[in-house]
């Protein structure tokens, strides 16, 4: 529910799709990130083409269709650096949005 806030506070529309194993996020029809939830972590999938798997930032290959990028969060420490990458995820799937993404994902 915290997570669902703090994407709504980015502005835009944004609807939440509850799915059977994750919750989707959309804007404009088009998925940006899911949440999946397990016992000791959150699973957080991002939709970023283009941008290459680093560090944290892994490739959701295998995992969920949906999106491009996995996340595990392990702790409410890592809050603010996922909350930016949900930022620039979010952005990337508005109306007029360009091609070149910036992430900054290191």
């Amino acid at each position: 529910d915290r997570l669902a806030a703090q994407v709504r506070d980015f502005g835009g529309e944004v609807d939440i799709i509850p799915r059977r194993t994750w919750i989707g996020f959309e804007r404009g029809g088009r998925i940006f990130a899911i949440v999946a939830p397990a016992v000791d972590h959150l699973d957080v999938g991002l939709n970023c083409p283009g941008l290459p798997p680093a560090g944290r930032f892994r490739s959701a290959q295998g995992w969920n269709a949906a999106v491009t990028h996995r996340i595990r969060i392990v702790s409410q420490d890592d809050d603010d650096e996922l909350i930016e990458w949900l930022r620039d995820a979010h952005e990337a799937a508005g109306p007029g949005a360009a091609s070149g993404l910036r992430w900054s994902c290191d």
